[in-house]
């Protein structure tokens, strides 16, 4: 089979792509240098995000050891007597946190006790803007219903 390219023009082809200018090269760079200071920036708000998990999992966590220790305790016995606010026992392996116990009896029906905790604590590594300040709260609410006999 006979060849039909013309041999000066696969050549001049080629010529015109004969490689990447130095233009090129400065632009690529440009456009990868402002795409790592945009991570670079992102990473700083990745580390608080993590670590305001973390105080909101403490937290949770806080809340419920106590309602645990409620659920274990006669269901006359769930009061602020015997469940004071911010117990060293509860706090020993949590510090920076407090908490507040908040009870309504005969709420939201006759026979039940809405119980209501607040769990406080103080952001840690918050970069500037943020947008908080000061304390954090944290609340978690539950219902304890008088069993029936």
């Amino acid at each position: 089979m006979p060849r039909t390219a013309i041999p000066f023009l696969s050549i001049w082809l080629l010529r015109k792509e004969a490689g990447v200018g130095l233009m090129d090269v400065v632009i690529a760079m440009v456009i990868g240098a402002i795409a790592l200071l945009a991570l670079a920036a992102v990473i700083p708000l990745a580390g608080t995000a993590g670590q305001q998990g973390w105080q909101r999992s403490q937290a949770a966590a806080i809340a419920e050891d106590l309602f645990e220790r409620m659920r274990t305790t006669p269901y006359a016995s769930i009061n602020s007597t015997t469940f004071a606010d911010n117990d060293a026992t509860v706090l020993v392996n949590y510090p920076g946190f407090s908490y507040a116990i908040t009870f309504s009896a005969s709420s939201p029906v006759t026979n039940t006790t809405t119980v209501k905790i607040t769990v406080t604590y103080t952001p840690q590594a918050l970069p500037t803007g943020a947008g908080i300040s000061g304390s954090v709260n944290a609340v978690f609410t539950t219902i304890f219903a008088l069993p029936t006999t």
